[in-house]
């Protein structure tokens, strides 16, 4: 007898398929692991962008600190006619004179004080200061750097062509010169004309205080900077400069807001400045 009934088939291992609950479950603990590797690789990124903030400006200060400190060094070189007078010679620090493209029409009246400094070299050692636009092989011995916030806090440094000055760093929370004049402890802000005339200026402290083009918002500034002439004049009360409405170092309070920044403090030795001509080898 031939049988007709129907056989169910051995059910076997996973043969079922998965429920609906399953797949929703997968798909819920799916998206939660994609969701931490999301905030981790967002977070890590942030965390790389804000490095690379802090590293462009340990960049830029030691850009800054290299150009200061070659042309604060060769402040006065004067191998030749020592004594010779002049409005810019013999070289020396400045202060109240006028730079001018001898070929232009471009004046600059420049200073040497708390957010300035001006300078003559004779570099090219041909007994002159030469007004000259730079050129191959003829340096720019007029040298000149200013703070100015017109439109943004930023350092210039002269130059004989163009409007006169160039833009050196942007982004400056706060700039000092501070002089050290020779015989006399600590540093001054505001040196004198003898100061200046006398060449007792052996060496120059600088104070820069940088801040990141762009804002943190896990991050609040609560430190508070002190530029060199606070610490090298200890006992004495310590004056931040001022240009105009803006603050330098924020009077040294604590800026409180979302922007990283960097200080760097240097002195650079003036190793061509001396006091007496007669100090000066004859050519």
């Amino acid at each position: 007898m031939i049988n007709t009934q129907r056989t169910r088939p051995p059910a076997s291992f996973g043969s079922h398929g998965f429920t609906l609950v399953e797949l929703l479950m997968t798909i819920a603990i799916s998206a939660l692991i994609i969701t931490a590797l999301f905030s981790f690789y967002w977070a890590q990124q942030k965390t790389a962008a804000v490095q690379q903030d802090v590293a462009a400006l340990q960049q830029d200060l030691r850009g800054i600190m290299h150009i200061l400190t070659q042309d604060i060094r060769m402040a006065g070189f004067n191998p030749k006619d020592a004594d010779r007078p002049g409005q810019l010679a013999p070289p020396r620090f400045l202060n109240g004179v006028t730079f001018q493209h001898i070929n232009g029409n471009v004046q600059q009246i420049v200073t040497t004080g708390v957010t300035s400094i001006a300078f003559t070299s004779d570099l090219n050692a041909n007994g002159t200061i030469d007004q000259d636009a730079p050129a191959v092989g003829v340096p720019l011995e007029q040298i000149a750097y200013q703070f100015n916030n017109n439109n943004r806090p930023r350092l210039q440094r002269y130059s004989p062509v163009g409007n006169g000055w160039q833009d050196v760093a942007n982004n400056i929370d706060g700039i000092e010169f501070c002089y050290v004049i020779s015989g006399q402890p600590g540093c001054t802000t505001i040196p004198t004309q003898d100061n200046l005339t006398n060449n007792q200026i052996s060496a120059v402290w600088v104070s820069l205080l940088l801040r990141a083009p762009f804002p943190d918002q896990n991050y609040t500034d609560r430190t508070g900077y002190r530029p060199a002439s606070c610490v090298q004049n200890p006992g004495a009360p310590c004056v931040y400069p001022t240009t105009g409405a803006f603050q330098h170092f924020n009077n040294g309070a604590a800026y409180n807001d979302n922007f990283h920044r960097q200080m760097l403090t240097f002195a650079a030795e003036c190793r061509n400045i001396r006091q007496s001509v007669a100090e000066i080898p004859a050519p």
